[in-house]
Order: structure tokens, then C-alpha cells, then sequence
């Protein structure tokens, strides 16, 4: 079946369907990754978005859903230029078609996503619609595209309930879930978090609380946490509930060592009063170059996000705060430091894997300031 992709400005890319048939509309972004197409997919921060893999082929070893970062991937459409369909992989559990049937998530193969690619590049981020069969006139959905609104997805992305996840693996048998006094406890705080997340704190020694994302701060506060990170999601963080700023406000009046990636990232930004804007394309993909400022490292990073502090309200934030990695391509905020390193934040996904571990120690230094 022929599938089109129709942009908000009247361009149409034609391709083929595969995964779920669902007409829809939704926001067109890029990925660059060239590798992990499982945990791209699955990334809860692009969830509600229609993404075009730049890399040419998808879906040559299945899908592992081990590899996978949430419990079901969250995109709204998928394009690829070519994916997949026969033998898998032995360790595979499902192709990528059945994979995105089984989520009824749609995508088109066959498309040209070097030219789309480009074309997102030079217009920047649009909306687009994709509908099947024959391609209907711009005039007849261009009213649909123009007031089409992303809604707000930290609500599907969070976890629903509280849970605990202990370090030792023997310790989830028990059912009263309770903290060891010997190890560090880190509150986590769900808005779309990569499960690597937690893996990553537990490897390093922690138990790890996470909580849904309207949790208060006093519920963080009596289940006596030593750190808290504040995790990765999608969408727009001035669209964020009032209750997600009321918690992290008082979470960094506290004293608790506090490390945020992502959306968290860029919700404490505007908490500590500094501003956020929309790119013009965003950063997708496994291998964006960032650089410490400190010490003149650099570092390959996974990033996934569509919103950025501006450089300017670093000079006009409520409190000191100090640039600590920076994008190599457009000098973006990558990574910002707070009440003496107290609180530390980073654009960029450090339990990503692109280096393969670039920037893992990070997790490391936040479990070495809470044991301090």
C-alpha cells in the first residue's frame, strides 16, 4: 500500500507502509543514529513524534526487547528508506514491522529520508500527516495541520504508581521493598525515563525509588532519599504541569544532591530562572560531540531533544550558575552546574552508550557526592 507524507508547507514524500495502517498527524523530526534503532525507538523523549532514521537500512537483526528502553515505544510514525523483513536475528523476538504493529505505531519504507533529512534540515522541524492510497489535495488538510497541537505526553511516559528498584538483585523478592541503610537511596523522578537509568544507578550501588511525575516533594522528602535525579522525557518543559515545578522548586531549596538529564535538564533551568526555546531542528541521534569546558574533553553523546536553554539567560538567572559542556556544532548548553556543583545537569543522554562510555562516570560522580 502507497503511504504520503505531507508537510505543513505542502511538501509530499511518497513511500510504502508497513508496521500499523493509521492516518495521523504529528511532528517530523530526524535521527542520525547509525546504530541501536531499539533504543532510539523506544526512547521515551520522542515520544508523539514522526521520525525519519537518517542511516539508510533498519531492522537487519529484529528487535530484542531486552534492548529496549520503556515498556513500549512511544513515536508516532517511523520512516526509513529501507528496512528488514526476513530471518532474524537468533536472539531476536519480534521483526520491526510486527514490533510496530504490535504497538500501532505506522511508518513508511521506500521513502527518500536523505532528501527528507535535508529538507528538515534547511525548514527546520514541521508538522506532517500521513494518510494512504491516494494523496489528497494540501488544500483539503491544511486547516488539520495548521491547528494541530502536541499534546502533553509526561503523563503517557511516566510510570503510573511508585516503584522500587534495588541494587542487589536478590533483593527484589522482597515484598516490603526495603531501603538498605548501607547503600545510597536516589529518588528518581519519572518523566519518560530510559530504563538504562536505572540499570546504571544500580550498577553503580543505589536503590532507586522512582516516582510519577506529579509526586510531591514532601512524599520524596519522608521516604528519606539521599539524591535525587530528575530523568529524560518529551515535549515542550514550559508545557509541564504546575505541580512538576512546585516539586523540583522545593527539591533545590533542599540539600540533597540533585542530578537532572534531558527535559529534567531544562525544567530545573527554568525553576532557577533561566529560559528555554524551541530549535530549529533539535538534536537526535548517537553521536553529537559535546565539550567540557573544565577540561577541554570531548565527548560522543546520545542526544534527543527539541528544546535548549538559551546561552543568554545564563547571565540573568536567580542564582549563580556555570556553563559546564557545551555542543561542538552550534555551542548550545549541554551541561549546566549549579549552588557549587550541588546540582548538576546535562542536555545530553550520559547513560548512552555511542563512546561506548564517554560519558558514564558521570553517574559515578553523583553517586560520590551523595556518599561524601
Amino acid at each position: 500500500m502507497d503511504g504520503f507524507l505531507i508537510l505543513e508547507d505542502g511538501k509530499v514524500f511518497q513511500g510504502k507502509a508497513f508496521g500499523a495502517i493509521k492516518s495521523c498527524i504529528f511532528e517530523v523530526v530526524f535521527n542520525t543514529a547509525m546504530a541501536g534503532y531499539t533504543e532510539s525507538i523506544s526512547d521515551p523523549s520522542l515520544a508523539g513524534l514522526g521520525v525519519v532514521m537518517a542511516f539508510p537500512s533498519l531492522g537487519n537483526h529484529g528487535v530484542r526487547l531486552i534492548e529496549t528502553e520503556s515498556d513500549q515505544p512511544t513515536i508516532a510514525a517511523l520512516f526509513v528508506r529501507t528496512y528488514y523483513d526476513g530471518a532474524l536475528d537468533e536472539k531476536a523476538d519480534l521483526s520491526i514491522d510486527d514490533w510496530l504493529k504490535q504497538n500501532n505505531i505506522p511508518g513508511l519504507w521506500d521513502i527518500d529520508t536523505r532528501e527528507l533529512t535535508r529538507y528538515l534540515r534547511e525548514n527546520g522541524t514541521m508538522r506532517g500527516m500521513l494518510c494512504y492510497d491516494k494523496c489528497p489535495h494540501f488544500s483539503d488538510v491544511r486547516k488539520a495541520l495548521y491547528e494541530w497541537e502536541m499534546p502533553s505526553l509526561i503523563p503517557l511516559t511516566s510510570t503510573q504508581n511508585k516503584q522500587f528498584f534495588p541494587a542487589c538483585q536478590a533483593d527484589f523478592n522482597n515484598k516490603d521493598n526495603l531501603v538498605d541503610a548501607s547503600r545510597p537511596h536516589i529518588g528518581l523522578i519519572d518523566y519518560g525515563s530510559k530504563r538504562s537509568i536505572i540499570n546504571l544507578l544500580n550498577d553503580c550501588g543505589a536503590d532507586v525509588t522512582v516516582y510519577p511525575y506529579n509526586v510531591s516533594a514532601e512524599e520524596i522528602f519522608n521516604d528519606q532519599v539521599q539524591g535525587i535525579l530528575l530523568s529524560n522525557g518529551p515535549g515542550d518543559p514550559k508545557f509541564c504541569d504546575e505541580v512538576v515545578f512546585n516539586t523540583i522548586r522545593a527539591l533545590t531549596k533542599s540539600d540533597l544532591p540533585i542530578m537532572a538529564i534531558g527535559l529534567g535538564h531544562l525544567l530545573v533551568a527554568l525553576v532557577l530562572g533561566l529560559d528555554t526555546e524551541k530549535m530549529y531542528f533539535g538534536h537526535r541521534g548517537t553521536n553529537h560531540p559535546v565539550r567540557e569546558i573544565a577540561t577541554d574533553q570531548f565527548f560522543v553523546t546520545v542526544q534527543n531533544h527539541g528544546y535548549v536553554v538559551t546561552t543568554v539567560s545564563l547571565e540573568t538567572a536567580d542564582v549563580p550558575v556555570e556553563l559546564t559542556y557545551c555542543h561542538i556544532d552550534d555551542e548550545s548548553v549541554e551541561g549546566l552546574s549549579y549552588f557549587d556543583g550541588r546540582i548538576e545537569t546535562y542536555q545530553f543522554h550520559p547513560e548512552g552508550s555511542p563512546g561506548p562510555k564517554d560519558t558514564m562516570h558521570l553517574f559515578e560522580r553523583f553517586i560520590e557526592r551523595i556518599v561524601e
